[in-house]
């Protein structure tokens, strides 16, 4: 077995999350009910309080980003970007509810026997050859 060298903080962090109580961390899991005393050595059930764990959620917790003032030139685009920015998400928003709209009243409009084949989800396997778009050029483009 080979021995991964792990950073002081990674190996402070791993010890910590070790030894987190359940009420401390209960995302996705139940409450065990009745637990054997530890036969390993160490204190168990870091609280939120102890100095380690403060030293642990400091690492984990968001930084603070420094705010620095703007000119008045700086606010005015900020604002009118926010404005332009908050105008395209509306029309994107009406766009896609006109069209949710247009293809209910579709459906309404179809005979009953085919809008139950209409309303029934598409399960079926997309096409092999189809092109899937990637944010990078496949390996062939690139630059060797």
């Amino acid at each position: 077995m080979a021995l991964v060298h792990q950073s002081p903080k990674l190996q402070l962090l791993g010890s910590l999350l070790s030894r987190v109580t359940p009420a401390f961390c209960t995302r996705g899991m139940a409450a065990p009910t009745s637990r054997k005393p530890s036969t390993r050595g160490g204190k168990r059930g870091e609280t939120e309080d102890s100095p380690r764990m403060q030293a642990v959620l400091a690492m984990l917790s968001k930084p603070d980003l420094k705010k620095f003032p703007l000119s008045r030139k700086d606010r005015q685009r900020e604002e009118e970007f926010s404005v332009n920015e908050h105008s395209r998400h509306m029309t994107w928003w009406n766009d896609m509810s006109v069209k949710f709209r247009l293809q209910k009243e579709a459906l309404a409009a179809l005979p009953s026997h085919l809008r139950a084949m209409a309303e029934q989800p598409d399960m079926s396997h997309p096409p092999t050859n189809r092109k899937v778009l990637l944010d990078t050029p496949p390996e062939v483009y690139r630059d060797k």
